[in-house]
């Protein structure tokens, strides 16, 4: 990796909630233990793309867009500067959870940026499609980006804001999403535990506590190696005992955790919406201290928790763009604290509509155009084995019930209420499903996605109420030592995802996205992207059945040049049309196969391609004989390779496209 764009990204990621601290420390000073500087640094990311976003509906393009993050670092440094007495005596009161905080952001960033050097390629997982829509993102003159799978096609269908992030960011340090994704897979893990860590010292009271809740939250993983130890009692493993096993714990659905996420890196929605999920219930921390002091019983106080609101509002608007399944249930959180202290039932309502109203303009450009595939919801009985939803949830569940046992009841404690939305989300999981696929699958998705939800709205709760009980000598000294078999089961899990991950540590692989591509593929696809325009097609080989989670479609995932037709499945999710995504496949399979030369031109001019793809892929799909046909009846604009490379390739272009 070019060392210049390593720290001019993180320089300007950290830089980024020093620069904002005038607003956090109005938001969070007295309420967090570092006066909100790491909360704010998730806020000044999410402010800046939501900025760009909306400069992207009105047509600027992403690279233009991207420097508006200059002009707002200056005036944030000018803020900073006229307040530096009020900064500096916050920096003295809250020097312990400052450095603290920053030592764990640099420590969460620097060892996941190191384990991606073992496996940095994008060619498995999600990973490829999440490129792909950050090479778009960042090739975009307006938005919604390109669909990639689908030439000619706009990206309503999905949501991409997450990776428009990235795209910005690579723009800003002048970089490309081939260095910056791994960047990013180093970034969100450190800004989830540097803000969560806060979070939980607020919520425990001590710094010392609130570290050992944020690993509790996210260095656990779940208790599927309970399996192996003791399959009598469990059942045998479902499969040979793995990283990915550890995530795949209830039959026929996925069971990801954060520890897992973080480690296996696919840029996916849900890895996105960690950050903003922990700032959301910062956000709602603050609305129960706001209430909690009696601060709104004053016109002044009301004023404050309205601005505060409305910054919610924003902040829920950019969750709903990043993974709309996490919109319902963190809105109701924020909800259910902003209520608190309003005693006039017209301010709870009008203090509701406000935040919903607030986060439905924000992301309004994205919902209203929003065309998803996904089917609608059913409700089902619940269907979870009982043993493989205590190897999941058995740890949390179990701690929530001393909690009860061992709480005060004259106490008001913020921690309930994502304890109940925690619950919700699991009970949610249990009776209701939707999503794109067919039984026994159908649950797949909500299982996936709300289980994330309960696992930090619940592991949260629970793990802070834990230790600020204990702390208080509530609980029975002799309790905790009850679970501490289950804690070191759930780290087996989270070590068994760092070894698989390191790929045992075997080889340094460096941190190029493009790993997975031969040295002649790597320079075909960075000639493509400094010769293809924005508005340019390319046609490459489409896989006769399927080509999900395939090497398929690679030079579409490496740039963002939208090509005829992608993987299978995902090409219809983001389209919505069977006939035309198995229209198209049968198309470029006989633009590679036919002997007609003007049957190959009318194909490329229906879909306006400019560029053919000639390599070791469309040879062995369709076979040397008819991929060298191509070669001779095509101009060739650039070759990759010397003759007896089998991973050669020959970029032909299209002899009917006019500039």
């Amino acid at each position: 990796m070019p060392i210049i764009p390593f720290f001019c990204w993180l320089l300007l990621i950290w830089l980024c909630g020093w620069i904002l601290l005038p607003l956090s420390r109005r938001l969070w000073r007295n309420i967090l233990p570092d006066g909100g500087l790491a909360a704010g640094r998730v806020l000044g990311l999410c402010l800046y793309t939501l900025l760009a976003f909306w400069l992207g509906r009105a047509g600027i393009p992403t690279r233009i867009s991207a420097w508006i993050i200059f002009p707002v670092f200056l005036a944030g440094a000018v803020w900073l500067w006229r307040e530096r007495h009020e900064t500096r005596l916050m920096l003295r009161e809250n020097r312990r959870a400052i450095f603290a905080g920053e030592v764990i952001f640099f420590a969460a960033f620097f060892a996941f940026f190191l384990l991606r050097g073992f496996w940095p390629g994008t060619d498995n997982g999600e990973k490829p499609m999440d490129m792909a829509l950050i090479s778009a993102c960042a090739r975009a003159e307006f938005l919604p980006p390109p669909n990639v799978y689908v030439s000619g096609a706009r990206l309503y269908s999905y949501y991409y804001f997450g990776h428009l992030q990235t795209a910005l960011l690579s723009h800003a340090i002048f970089s490309e999403p081939r260095w910056t994704y791994n960047l990013m897979c180093a970034t969100l893990p450190a800004l989830v535990f540097s803000s969560l860590f806060s979070l939980c010292a607020a919520l425990t009271g001590r710094l010392r506590l609130g570290f050992f809740a944020t690993l509790g939250v996210l260095c656990l993983g779940t208790l599927e190696p309970l399996r192996l130890v003791f399959p009598a009692v469990f059942g045998p493993p479902q499969s040979d005992l793995s990283y990915f096993a550890t995530s795949r714990v209830i039959p026929f659905t996925i069971n990801e955790y954060p520890f897992f996420t973080f480690a296996f890196a696919d840029l996916h929605a849900h890895f996105f919406a960690m950050p903003l999920a922990v700032l959301t219930m910062c956000c709602a921390w603050t609305l129960w201290n706001l209430g909690a002091s009696g601060a709104r019983s004053t016109r002044a106080g009301v004023r404050k928790s309205f601005a505060v609101i409305v910054i919610c509002g924003l902040v829920l608007g950019a969750l709903m763009m990043t993974n709309i399944w996490d919109f319902p249930l963190y809105s109701l959180l924020v909800l259910l604290a902003t209520w608190r202290g309003f005693d006039c039932l017209a301010l709870k309502i009008k203090s509701g509509f406000v935040l919903m109203l607030t986060a439905i303009i924000a992301a309004a450009p994205f919902w209203w155009q929003l065309q998803s595939s996904a089917s609608k919801l059913h409700f089902i009985a619940p269907s979870s084995p009982v043993v493989a939803w205590f190897l999941m949830w058995g740890l949390f569940v179990t701690v929530l019930f001393c909690c009860l046992v061992f709480r005060n009841r004259e106490e008001s404690n913020f921690c309930w209420l994502p304890a109940a939305c925690g619950v919700l989300a699991l009970v949610w999981s249990e009776i209701a499903w939707a999503g794109f696929m067919e039984p026994p699958f159908h649950r797949q998705d909500m299982v996936f996605k709300f289980g994330l939800q309960a696992w930090y709205l619940l592991g949260t709760a629970v793990l802070c109420l834990a230790f600020r009980q204990y702390s208080q000598q509530r609980w029975p000294r002799f309790l905790p030592l009850l679970f501490a078999p289950l804690v070191m089961i759930m780290l087996w899990s989270s070590a068994l995802v760092v070894q698989g991950r390191a790929q045992d540590f075997q080889e340094w692989q460096g941190l190029d996205a493009w790993a997975q591509l031969d040295n002649s593929e790597k320079l075909a696809a960075q000639w493509l992207l400094q010769n293809t325009r924005k508005q340019d097609f390319l046609v490459e080989a489409e896989a006769r059945d399927g080509g999900d989670y395939t090497e398929y479609s690679r030079y579409a995932h490496a740039t963002g040049i939208p090509i005829v037709i992608g993987p299978q499945a995902h090409a219809w999710q983001w389209l919505g049309n069977w006939d035309e995504v198995l229209q198209r496949k049968r198309e470029v399979r006989n633009f590679y196969t036919t002997h007609n030369i003007q049957a190959r031109l009318r194909f490329l001019r229906k879909y306006n391609v400019r560029y053919i793809v000639c390599g070791d892929l469309e040879r062995r799909e369709y076979g040397d004989f008819f991929v060298a046909r191509v070669e001779k009846s095509m101009p060739v604009a650039a070759r990759f390779g010397n003759f007896h490379d089998a991973r050669r390739v020959v970029i032909c272009h299209n002899p009917l496209f006019v500039d």
